[in-house]
């Protein structure tokens, strides 16, 4: 992407060292990321964090999951709705290993760590672990 916002500079006649923020600011975080796997021990972890939301009636599901979508919100986390998932999102909460949802995102070791305690053994273990 640098590159090619590079050579539109060039092809525009402005100064190719000028890059649009949001681009730096990735390049940044990419370089950060690179330099904790390398230096500091890190491993990348696929993560599926699944929230689910039980209530006697639909009113008061409604109000938790707006409420659980608010304290999400207060800690910038953008929760997704699983309007046509609930049996997915649901056999995936359980702790049975295995994730029907196909959301994941990327996190390091210390990210990961923050969502789910766990111990060093469970980090090496062979197949899926919980």
């Amino acid at each position: 992407m640098k590159v090619e916002e590079q050579r539109k500079a060039v092809r525009a006649g402005y100064d190719p060292d000028i890059l649009p923020p949001d681009l730096i600011t990735f390049s940044k975080d990419a370089a950060e990321l690179l330099a904790d796997l390398q230096s500091r021990n890190e491993r990348m972890f696929l993560l599926t964090f699944t929230v689910i939301n039980i209530a006697p009636t639909r009113q008061r599901l409604e109000n938790d999951v707006f409420t659980v979508g608010g304290i999400a919100q207060k800690y910038n986390c953008a929760l997704k709705r699983l309007d046509w998932q609930q049996e997915q999102a649901f056999v995936s909460s359980l702790a049975l290993v295995y994730n029907e949802v196909e959301i994941q995102r990327g996190m390091t070791t210390s990210s990961t760590a923050i969502f789910i305690p766990f111990m060093t053994r469970e980090l090496r273990m062979a197949g899926p672990s919980l």
